[in-house]
């Protein structure tokens, strides 16, 4: 006899329609020594985008073309030279303000300015680490406490703002 699933997808389920957490990721792309961050892409039946697709996406022209000369003249980022070299995972939560919160955000509270969300692979969990300790064994801390305690609010991420890092404490 095949079992009825219900709630959370698991036989005998509270009977409830549970929405699973939205699956979302974005792309860093180096182009030209500097490093971006693509927009949002979810995970659906078809899985996440090609590389080409997230380049594309990326192009950002804001000008007139020259048919004279076929250039563009005005303020434009091409990524033809561009190189998809992570991707980043959004977390499940939202900070205070409503803002999505990505794995490699910054993030600031109450009682900790600038720490970065980081995936870590032996408890299989998004933690906050400490912009000291990036590297080494110190620094974890659970998100829901922070988010709950003290509030979480995204002011950058290690890729486009590193600079935020490069604090006193």
């Amino acid at each position: 006899m095949d079992a009825e699933l219900t709630g959370c997808g698991m036989p005998g389920g509270s009977g409830k329609e549970d929405k699973m957490r939205d699956v979302k990721f974005k792309f860093v792309v180096e182009n030209h020594g500097k490093q971006w961050i693509s927009r949002e892409y979810e995970l659906d039946e078809n899985g996440l985008p090609s590389e080409e697709t997230v380049l594309e996406d990326m192009e950002e022209c804001d000008c007139s073309l020259n048919e004279s000369i076929s250039v563009c003249e005005g303020d434009c980022v091409r990524f033809e030279d561009g190189k998809v070299i992570d991707k980043i995972q959004y977390i499940g939560i939202k900070d205070k303000t409503g803002v999505e919160i990505y794995e490699g955000d910054i993030v600031a509270s109450l009682s900790r300015p600038n720490v970065v969300i980081v995936w870590d692979n032996e408890y299989a969990r998004f933690w906050i680490r400490s912009h000291t300790h990036l590297d080494g064994p110190e620094g974890w801390g659970g998100i829901r406490h922070f988010q709950k305690t003290t509030g979480l609010v995204v002011i950058g991420n290690i890729y486009e703002n590193s600079d935020l890092l490069d604090v006193n404490g």
